[in-house]
C-alpha cells in the first residue's frame, strides 16, 4: 500500500511509534474505545487514496498476496473476502469516502457493530480468496505460539 495509518488511543501512540516505521501515520481515537467502526471512520478520513485496505491489528498472518487480489476485485463500495462462507469486513478493501459515510451512519444509530457497517455498503464479495489462517484472531502470545505450531 502507499500509506499506512494506525488507529489507536492517544496513550498508545508513543509506544506504537517506537516500533513502527517512521512513515506510519496515526488516527487517534476521538472517543477512546469506541470500537472498530469509529477506527474505520477515523482512519479513512486520513487516507489519501480512493481505496483503503482495512484490517484488525490482531491478524498477524495476513500477507500481501492475500491483500492484492482484493484491490483487483474492488468495485462499487469495495471488496470483502468470504472465508468459509462468512464475510470478513476487517480484512477488506473499501471505497474510502463511502467507508467514512457508512461508518458515520452506523455510529449515528448508536451501533459499533462492524457487520452493521458492512450492511450499509455494496461491496463485491470474493469467495475463498483468503485462507482461514490469514484472518485468525490472535490476542495472546500463547495463541500466537499455538497458531505458529499448526503451520509448521
Amino acid at each position: 500500500v502507499e500509506e499506512v495509518i494506525v488507529n489507536c488511543r492517544n496513550e498508545q501512540r508513543e509506544a506504537l511509534a517506537d516500533i513502527l516505521p517512521d512513515d506510519v501515520r496515526f488516527a487517534i481515537d476521538r472517543v477512546p474505545d469506541s470500537g472498530p467502526v469509529a477506527g474505520i471512520r477515523d482512519g479513512c478520513r486520513m487516507a489519501r487514496g480512493d481505496w483503503t485496505f482495512i484490517t484488525a491489528c490482531d491478524m498477524p498472518f495476513l500477507e500481501t498476496d492475500v491483500i492484492e487480489p482484493l484491490f483487483e476485485h474492488a468495485d462499487d463500495d469495495g471488496a470483502v473476502p468470504r472465508v468459509e462462507g462468512h464475510p470478513v469486513p476487517l480484512a477488506a478493501v473499501y471505497d474510502t469516502t463511502v467507508a467514512v459515510e457508512s461508518a458515520e451512519l452506523t455510529l449515528q444509530t448508536g451501533s459499533k457493530a462492524v457487520m452493521e457497517f458492512l450492511a450499509k455498503l455494496s461491496p463485491v464479495f470474493v469467495a475463498d480468496s483468503v485462507p482461514p489462517q490469514a484472518i485468525e484472531d490472535i490476542d495472546t502470545q500463547a495463541e500466537l505460539r499455538t497458531a505458529r505450531s499448526r503451520s509448521a
